[in-house]
């Protein structure tokens, strides 16, 4: 094997260092990013549930009374029905689920 000043190819100890290198890296960003992934749906449900409130406050001031609650799936509030989902298709939201996909 010819070696030399212009030797082709790395050594075992170059390649031990980038794979430490790397899996610190990845030690990091597996610690980190369950952490971000929970910050961001908090935020995410805070503005929902904000925007659901500005809903209700507006049907309230438009129509003198709060909606009936939606007993199904379908977005629309059930005439008598007091507890249930919300009827955010009556408020004109595009959805009634939260950040982790339940309804609200």
């Amino acid at each position: 094997m010819k070696t030399g000043k212009w030797s082709r190819g790395f050594t075992l100890i170059e390649l031990s260092v980038v794979l430490v290198i790397v899996g610190i890296v990845i030690s990091i960003v597996a610690t980190v990013l369950p952490s971000l992934i929970q910050s961001a749906k908090v935020r995410k449900a805070r503005a929902i549930l904000e925007k659901a409130d500005y809903a209700l406050e507006g049907y309230l001031t438009a129509s003198g009374r709060l909606p009936y609650a939606d007993s199904g799936t379908d977005g629309i509030g059930d005439s008598g029905t007091y507890f249930g989902n919300l009827p955010y298709r009556d408020l004109g939201l595009s959805s009634g689920d939260d950040a982790w996909a339940n309804r609200m």
